[in-house]
């Protein structure tokens, strides 16, 4: 036999075991003889490299698979290693096969009820190539396999959800890694994950993750490293039983040299025997599964042999979940939550509570912090700071600035950590300070993160911190970087956007204003308690000076409405008058971009006091104008015309809705719009209106030098990049981009590669500062 599995493919029907005598195979086929007829009706088969399947002997009891088959010049081969005779097994198949139906015969599989079992968004499970089909007139799912060509290599079928015998691989197929087709996607990307089926694929793709599945334990390939050669780094994730572990030893043998150090294995909590177990688990939310993931064990491939991956029908020793009653939780000894004073503020800090705060580089955020911690000291607690500018110029601060004297204490503790600041080395530092308060000066000085751009690494590296600082009970303040340009929303002003935010309770931003020769600094916050009024502050020498401001939004609706008066008084001829000419006219701190002036366009229309034109003017633009218009003496008067009848617009692009309906961009909205920090309705639908755009043009290569971003051609690439562009001012500037590339008839710019921003599954990425 053939590397002892399968039957010999020449000479007249024989093979021969090692270590066996030989023993001739039948060389004869009745007519009811096939793979495909036969398979349906064994257990346990297993499909190999080589097109041959084991599969268990139905001529004695078999435990485990002995019986080998493969078809050669159309004759079924046959062979068990058990040492049943040809024809012993030739009636067994043939007493199968003329069976009304197969032993355990599967009932069929539907797209929608294995997309609804695995939680999975079934139009993206489509874009994938996914698609209901029939196996010898079984409802089936029909998965192909392509190479990284996009070249159709194989056909699964999967039959049933749970079985030994769920799937079928199409006649002649040889198994092949799942999901080449998209790695020219993650080019450049630094993680692949790697894992056991199609479905907890499926899973990672879903959660924006780029990942390549095995089709099963059995069948891995040596040469199959070669795909994953060009990742920095390869995260396996098992099945949590002894098929994920024979996983693991072919993976350990055949791993070459110059890639074993990169190889780290994941083991999956008690309760996931896979990937998508963890998925559903976690109610098919990203943010969750993402947090689950990072919080699962890992370790080298070079010590898989200690990794703790124990069987998964092993007893539970814990409960998989806690119910308590409303009236239990109120009754449990929970302190109440306290606000902490930043700056004298209350609203923005709580105690045992994690705390996000960002600004650019150089906009005082150390010194905020160091202010407030003086009022926090009165309060009696104990405050740890990691810092990363050197001691000489902390000392320096402490010594000169009279504000900050009264740090001088032994209960303000200053760090100058020398290792990554990891959820084991707080603890360990909170095990010698007991400190109340941890101040980290910055995230990006000290948290363990080689790729800023990797979206999934940055919640895992967050997400850690903050479940270890909420085990702790203490209060934790992580200082950030702001992108360039700063978002509408507060959660994504972070560098990291959302991938950041999301793992922390509140998330505050400092953004610099600038009046005449004054600078002034507005802090505003939200999260998951209550937003508290914004304020400003501005320094004078080493003095706080603070003003209580009306909120930013309602500053803008008032601008919006003086300058577009001011603009019917100077025009009296014109009707209606443009964003860009509306944003010209503002008198207002802060420079508003168009996205913004939009947004007050829009609130101010629902409440009647704006109206906009059914028609666009030059360059596709939107035009407003006053309710209420000053046309006499300054004065403004009520209108009282009835309002023209809208017509439909004359370009197609005018519409705030994309042009086709298109359900995986609904599903991405879906998932965005939920959560702590979920778009807001303007978010929404400023990405239809890209869509739209985008849509028309046939998706283009697109460039946002102003951004920092870089859009290649197609559809798929465009759809990723909303999980980084979405709430962000690269949308509206993409949009304006798109529509200057119609009117103008100008080209797009040449499309660069760039490393992605959520672990290759997006080729876009922000510019972070």
């Amino acid at each position: 036999m053939r590397n002892a599995n399968a039957p010999h493919p020449q000479g007249n029907g024989r093979g021969q075991s090692a270590g066996r005598p030989s023993i001739p195979d039948r060389d004869y086929t009745p007519p009811a003889l096939s793979l495909e007829a036969v398979l349906p009706h064994l257990h346990k088969v297993q499909p190999l490299s080589d097109g041959s399947y084991l599969a268990c002997c139905p001529a004695h009891d078999d435990k485990e698979p002995s019986l080998s088959l493969k078809e050669e010049n159309g004759k079924l081969l046959w062979h068990c290693f058990a040492g049943c005779s040809q024809d012993a097994v030739q009636r067994a198949l043939l007493n199968l096969v003329n069976r009304t139906a197969p032993r355990h015969a599967p009932q069929g599989l539907t797209l929608e009820r294995y997309a609804s079992a695995k939680q999975l968004p079934i139009d993206r499970l489509r874009a994938w190539g996914c698609e209901d089909a029939q196996y010898q007139q079984i409802p089936a799912v029909r998965i192909p396999y392509r190479d990284s060509e996009g070249n159709l290599k194989a056909v699964r079928y999967r039959i049933a959800l749970t079985g030994e015998n769920r799937f079928r691989w199409r006649t002649g197929d040889k198994p092949t890694l799942y999901g080449l087709w998209r790695l020219p996607e993650w080019q450049g990307a630094e993680v692949v994950y790697l894992c056991e089926g199609e479905s907890d694929t499926h899973t990672l793709w879903s959660a924006g993750l780029p990942a390549l599945g095995v089709p099963g334990a059995s069948v891995w390939q040596a040469e199959w490293w070669a795909f994953l050669q060009p990742f920095s780094r390869v995260v396996v994730i098992p099945d949590r039983d002894e098929a994920g572990q024979h996983l693991l030893r072919n993976l350990m043998i055949t791993c070459p040299e110059d890639l074993l150090h990169r190889v780290q294995v994941v083991s999956l909590p008690e309760g996931c025997k896979d990937v998508n177990a963890l998925w559903v688990r976690e109610r098919a939310d990203i943010a969750r599964f993402l947090q689950a993931l990072q919080q699962c064990a890992s370790k080298p491939l070079q010590s898989v042999s200690s990794l703790n991956v124990p069987p998964a029908k092993e007893t539970e020793t814990e409960p998989l979940w806690c119910i308590r009653t409303g009236r239990e939780l109120v009754e449990m000894d929970f302190p109440l939550l306290t606000s902490l004073p930043l700056l004298g503020q209350a609203g923005f800090l709580y105690e045992r509570c994690s705390h996000l705060l960002v600004a650019h580089p150089k906009a005082g955020k150390t010194q905020v912090l160091l202010h407030s911690a003086i009022q926090w000291l009165e309060q009696g607690k104990r405050i740890a700071i990691l810092y990363e500018e050197p001691e000489a110029l902390m000392a320096n601060r402490l010594k000169t600035l009279p504000s900050l004297h009264a740090l001088a204490s032994e209960q303000v503790l200053f760090i100058k950590l020398r290792t990554p600041l990891t959820d084991r080395t707080l603890r360990a530092l909170d095990a010698q300070l007991h400190a109340d308060i941890y101040v980290v000066d910055t995230a990006r000085a000290f948290l363990p993160i080689e790729n800023e751009n990797d979206n999934a690494e940055l919640a895992r590296t967050h997400y850690a911190l903050v479940n270890a600082n909420q085990e702790m009970g203490k209060t934790l303040i992580m200082l950030h970087h702001a992108p360039q340009e700063l978002p509408t929303k507060i959660a994504l002003r972070s560098a990291g956007g959302l991938a950041t935010a999301g793992a922390y309770d509140m998330v505050i931003a400092i953004e610099q204003i600038q009046r005449g020769d004054d600078c002034y600094c507005r802090v505003e916050a939200e999260g998951r308690f209550a937003p508290p009024p914004p304020f400003e502050f501005r320094w004078e020498n080493d003095t706080l000076v603070l003003n209580a401001v009306v909120p930013y939004r309602e500053q803008l609706e008032l601008a919006v409405i003086r300058a577009l008066a001011q603009l019917h008084q100077r025009n009296p001829e014109k009707d209606y008058f443009p964003t860009a000419e509306i944003q010209g006219a503002l008198e207002i701190d802060g420079n508003p971009t168009a996205f913004r002036v939009i947004e007050a366009l829009q609130r101010l229309a629902e409440q009647g006091k704006v109206k906009e034109s059914p028609t666009r003017g030059a360059r596709n633009a939107r035009l407003w104008r006053l309710v209420s218009v000053s046309l006499e003496g300054g004065i403004l008067r009520e209108e009282t015309e009835s309002a023209p009848e809208a017509q439909p617009p004359t370009n197609p692009f005018a519409t705030r809705q994309a042009l086709n309906p298109d359900p995986e961009l609904d599903a991405i909205l879906n998932t965005l719009t939920q959560g702590d920090f979920a778009l807001e309705p303007a978010d929404v639908d400023a990405i239809r209106i890209f869509w739209s755009f985008a849509q028309a043009r046939g998706f283009p290569p697109l460039e946002l030098p102003a951004y920092g971003y870089t859009l290649p051609a197609g559809r798929e690439a465009y759809l990723n990049a909303l999980y980084d562009l979405a709430g962000t001012e690269a949308i509206p500037l993409a949009t304006r981009a798109l529509q200057q590339r119609d009117s103008t008839g100008e080209p797009a710019l040449t499309a660069t590669q760039t490393q992605p921003a959520d672990r290759g599954a997006t080729p876009v990425q922000p510019t972070l500062m």
